[in-house]
Order: structure tokens, then C-alpha cells, then sequence
């Protein structure tokens, strides 16, 4: 729960600074928890929104990895600079 309020803050200064990649990607974020806490049909622990934050790192950086082999660059480094997005909401790893 507190990621999801501390991401809810960061995208409400994210859109008044009009920073349209930093919204896009909280937008997905709040909508992947959201859909995870509907299929559980209770409120997320704090351990679960961090295993939802790991998967939308992982499939960033799945696409990173496909992007690259098809030789899209600027949709790699898209998805490079979101996935850094979403780290920052992870907890420090050992």
C-alpha cells in the first residue's frame, strides 16, 4: 500500500510538470497493481506490489531485450528509460 500511495503522489507532480513518459509509465504501473488487487479482491500487501513492480521491470526489460534484436533503438532506450521508472519504487537489493 505504500508504494501505491507514494506512486499516486509522484504522478500527480509527474503531470504538473508535464513530464509525459514519467505519467505514462505510474499510469501502467497503478493500473497493473490495481488489476492484481482486483484479481485477489483485497488490497495488496506490501510484498505483493513488489512482486507486481519485478514483473513490470521483467517484461521491460524482456522487450529491451527483443527490441534491440530488432533493431529498434529508440523503442529500446523507451522502455530502458521506464523500466528505471518503475526500479525506483523497488527496495534496495541486497
Amino acid at each position: 500500500m505504500a508504494q501505491t500511495k507514494a506512486i499516486e503522489q509522484d504522478l500527480k507532480t509527474a503531470m504538473k510538470k508535464r513530464d509525459s513518459l514519467r505519467v505514462s509509465t505510474l499510469r501502467m504501473i497503478l493500473a497493473a497493481l490495481k488489476n492484481e488487487q482486483i484479481a485477489k479482491k483485497r488490497l495488496l500487501s506490501e510484498a505483493e506490489e513488489v512482486q507486481v513492480l519485478q514483473k513490470e521491470v521483467k517484461k521491460r526489460q524482456d522487450s529491451i531485450e527483443w527490441y534491440k534484436r530488432g533493431n529498434r533503438q529508440e523503442l529500446a532506450e523507451k522502455e530502458t528509460k521506464e523500466a528505471k521508472i518503475v526500479k525506483e519504487y523497488l527496495p534496495e537489493a541486497l
